[in-house]
């Protein structure tokens, strides 16, 4: 819900402020797991988890303050829309990039190191790429930073911003070109299906066939 009284400048900060917070909180976490664990092999991806379980509660009471909860989780009860159909889409998709990353993966050198890390922890990377990062990227990218973002920017402007700052989120860049694409598809999602359901089902199946098929 957008306040007219408010200006520009607020709506920006208050897009932005969330996003900041995510930053502090994953390089927090990032540069005390190594130390908790005693591994530095796979402390990434357990950094990565642990930031997202942090981040769960964080960005509910951020909408819970806004009294957003209910229309950002709101459901119809139209499982085939909200939740089959972007769950199919999305694994079309993460099988689609799966496939070009592999035929374009030569000429990005820090992609396959990517994988590399990931497949040093599979039980961790499927329970953090799959389940919790969909859940947290959603609500900081779509329910809060997207949605605020209309607020001052007109047209699809907000959807491309939002987009962008999911993508520079991804560590290759191949994954960033995936990413500002697939940020610009879960925001319109979001738009036409008024859930952020429908976002997340897609997201989780998109990471989901991707890493089955590294595998």
């Amino acid at each position: 819900m957008c306040d007219n009284k408010r200006k520009n400048t607020v709506w920006v900060w208050e897009a932005l402020f969330p996003y900041i917070i995510y930053l502090i909180v994953m390089e927090f976490v990032t540069a005390i797991v190594p130390y908790v664990t005693g591994r530095t092999d796979s402390s990434s991806v357990t950094a990565g988890l642990a930031g997202q379980i942090i981040m769960i509660p964080v960005l509910i009471f951020m909408l819970h303050r806004e009294c957003m909860l209910k229309f950002v989780f709101e459901w119809k009860k139209d499982a085939v829309r909200d939740l089959i159909i972007p769950f199919a889409a999305g694994a079309i998709i993460g099988a689609a990039a799966t496939w070009a990353a592999g035929m374009l993966a030569s000429a990005d050198p820090g992609f396959e190191g990517i994988q590399t890390v990931y497949r040093q922890n599979i039980a961790v990377t499927i329970v953090s790429s799959v389940i919790f990062a969909p859940v947290v990227e959603e609500l900081l990218f779509r329910a809060l930073m997207y949605r605020r973002m209309k607020c001052v920017f007109r047209g699809h402007t907000a959807i491309i911003v939002s987009a962008l700052f999911f993508a520079v989120g991804h560590a290759s860049v191949l994954q960033l070109v995936y990413g500002f694409i697939m940020g610009i598809v879960f925001a319109v999602l979001y738009d036409r299906r008024n859930t952020i359901l429908a976002p997340v089902a897609m997201h989780m199946a998109a990471n989901l066939i991707t890493i089955l098929i590294k595998l």
